[in-house]
């Protein structure tokens, strides 16, 4: 089952508010060192099983 109408114009709003933000946050980059920063990011373990609080 796909995306409903709804949903895909939900997830087109949420997209343009988070390109929004990315913008604001990184205006003082050039394209260039936001490319590098997104590959660096991408490089981050972010999986929740990888991770053990021990607490």
């Amino acid at each position: 089952m796909g995306i409903t109408p709804a949903g895909q114009a939900a997830l087109a709003k949420t997209n343009a508010a988070l390109d929004e933000v990315e913008a604001g946050m990184f205006a003082s980059l050039s394209a260039q060192e936001r490319d590098h920063l997104r590959a660096l990011l991408d490089r981050v373990n972010t999986s929740a099983e990888d991770f053990d609080c021990g607490e």
